[in-house]
């Protein structure tokens, strides 16, 4: 009977233990998927698209259910299916006093400086998401009922113009209809 006692103390304990390293793993996961996405967001604005698409399918792993991290994946694999430029011929990176991207919004270009908020409004979602990316800002998005045009960014914080660190976040409203 005593041997029967210690039997079920050491499975309790050993029970605990694994309920305990399982809880520790859950928590420390958005930390770690927002690592892998900090760490694909620069991949991907260095044209290491392989390594960022790696990385966003090991965030998805723990985001599986964000719609960003998804975006993002597409995104990702559309660049990889893009002809690509061979390094040598590429261009330098844009200092911050030259537009650092353009992007094509209802059939016009729209120059972007480095480290500014890049205007989203008028932007399709896909347009706003391309831009962002290939300047490294991280972003959020929500989608409301609007008398704008439908899937149309209508809102953002910060605004336009405003500095923004690589890596910084940028949050906009896309239209319902």
């Amino acid at each position: 009977m005593n041997n029967r006692r210690w039997i079920w103390v050491a499975i309790l304990v050993f029970l605990t233990g694994i309920g305990a390293g399982a809880l520790y793993t859950v928590a420390d996961s958005p930390d770690r998927a927002n690592q892998w996405l900090a760490q694909a967001d620069q991949a991907f604005a260095s044209g290491h698209y392989e390594e960022a698409l790696s990385l966003y399918k090991k965030a998805a792993t723990i985001k599986s259910k964000s719609p960003e991290v998804q975006r993002k994946i597409e995104l990702t694999e559309q660049k990889l299916k893009q002809p690509q430029t061979d390094a040598s011929t590429a261009a330098a990176p844009p200092q911050s006093t030259q537009p650092a991207a353009t992007v094509s919004a209802k059939q016009t270009e729209v120059p972007v400086n480095k480290g500014e908020v890049p205007n989203l409004i008028g932007m399709t979602l896909p347009d706003a998401e391309k831009l962002l990316l290939s300047l490294n800002i991280r972003y959020e998005y929500y989608i409301e009922a609007s008398d704008k045009q439908k899937n149309t960014v209508f809102k953002q914080v910060p605004e336009a113009g405003k500095p923004i660190p690589s890596g910084g976040r940028v949050t906009f409203y896309v239209s319902r209809g």
